[in-house]
This record gives structure tokens, sequence and C-alpha cells, in this order.
């Protein structure tokens, strides 16, 4: 397994903002989200992109709304000054939306990806109601733009989200979820729940794709096709991103089970 000696981690106490003085401060007119020129990117991959095959458009809000603040800070403003998390929701949410604005128009761009972890393992980082204040809001006007240009909004988000699934369906208008963990809500029970109206994408259990037997992990997958692939609305694969201390005999054994099975 490949290590790369280190890790980050977001901050979980105080951010750069912990006040109107602070939030007057960051020069928020000169924070450009373009950091790589969207359009001579896009313009690049569509020249080598493979016939068929789209990229995508990746945003993130709640994350960068956490790191300006701090998550310990952040609890404390909901209560001591909401106005002053409303501020930073704003200027974060609009300058993601200027950059799906920018990124979907393009035609290898097959889909909005908002990539913003909202829970843990028994709820939801904020409560319900405060994800809907604050957070819903631009992941519907994403969504919007998504639609706008013909094109689909999928999630990507760790955690137990599921107090707001009906919000994220209903109301924000995503296509599909991506991140799921057994011990939370199985892909299988997922789709029973929700694949007649969204798409479930992945779903083995990184847990057991890093230490179950060969043998045991073909039955696990194999059960998941099985039960995923006839309802439709599905993509097979990880509950979560390939991270680099799976083994890789066990991925490809995941990955033979899926090829077998098509």
């Amino acid at each position: 397994m490949l290590s790369r000696g280190n890790r980050n981690w977001m901050e979980e106490k105080i951010g750069f903002v912990s006040n109107w003085d602070d939030f007057e401060r960051v020069p928020w007119d000169r924070v450009d989200l373009d950091m790589l020129g969207i359009d001579e990117y896009y313009a690049f991959v569509a020249k080598y992109l493979p016939e068929g095959m789209k990229v995508t458009a990746l945003g993130c809000t709640f994350g960068p709304l956490v790191t300006t603040l701090g998550f310990e800070t952040m609890c404390a403003l909901l209560y001591e000054d909401p106005a002053l998390v409303a501020a930073v929701a704003e200027k974060w949410g609009r300058l993601n939306q200027e950059l799906y604005e920018r990124m979907l128009p393009h035609d290898c761009v097959g889909f909005a990806w908002q990539a913003d972890d909202l829970g843990y393992k028994s709820q939801t980082l904020l409560s319900p109601s405060h994800l809907r204040e604050y957070v819903l809001p631009w992941f519907k006007r994403y969504a919007e733009i998504a639609h706008h240009h013909g094109k689909l909004m999928w999630l990507h988000s760790c955690g137990n989200i599921y107090s707001i699934m009906e919000d994220l369906i209903e109301d924000v208008g995503i296509d599909a979820q991506q991140s799921f963990q057994d011990e939370i809500l199985s892909i299988t029970e997922f789709m029973t729940t929700y694949g007649d109206r969204i798409a479930g994408l992945g779903g083995v259990d990184m847990d057991k794709l890093c230490r179950l037997p060969t043998p045991e992990l073909r039955a696990y997958c194999r059960s998941i096709l099985d039960h995923c692939m006839p309802k439709g609305r599905y993509a097979y694969g990880t509950g979560n991103s390939v991270a680099n201390y799976i083994p890789l005999q066990n991925y490809l054994t995941m990955m033979e089970e899926g090829y077998r099975y098509r």
C-alpha cells in the first residue's frame, strides 16, 4: 500500500474569520476559483476525450464555509451571530455558482458534481434546519444551472445525511448520490428506498473492500450487482474515493466481478 507520509485535515476549531472585522479584511473581490483557466482546461480535455465520455464540473461550498470559520467557531456563531455565517455562506455560495456558470456550458462536461461532506456516522454535521437555511439553497441553484444546460446534478457526501435526503431529492433536485457505508446505509438499502427517483453511485463498502478475504469479497460484490443493476439508475464502484490504503488485489477483485457481471 502506498503512503504519502502525511494527511491534511480540515480545521476543527478556529478559521480565519471569527468576527465582522475578520470578514471585512478578506479580499473577497480578489478570490478567483478559476485557478487552472476553465475555458482552456476544458478545450484541452475535449480535444483528447474518447468519444462518448464526459467529464465533471466539480464544486464545493460547505467545505470552504467550514474552513473559513472553523467548525467549532461556526457552531457558536450559528447562535451568537448567524448573520456572519450567512455572509460567509453567501460569499462561497456565489463564488461556486459563478464557477458552475463557467464550467457547465462546455459540451464535454456531462454533470455538476457537488462534493461536500455534510454528515458523520450518526447524523448531519449541522442540524437539518441550519443546512436548509445556509447550504441547500445554494445546492438548488447549482442543480438549476445544471438542468438548464441539460446536464445532471450529482452529490458526493459522506456521512448520515438521510434526515435531509427528501430535501435533496425533491427540493434541491439532485440526480445521483455518491458515498456509502454499510454501517450507515448500504447501497442495496439505498436503491430499495430511493432508487426509483435518483441514481446510486458506487457502494462497495470501503471497510469490506480493505479487509474481506477474496471469496467473501467476491460474493459481497456479486450481491450488490445482483440487487442494484436490475433496478437501473446505478453505477458500480467503491463506496468512496479509491484510497491509497486499499489492497490492490482487493480492488482488482472488485473490478473483475464487475466485468464478469457485464
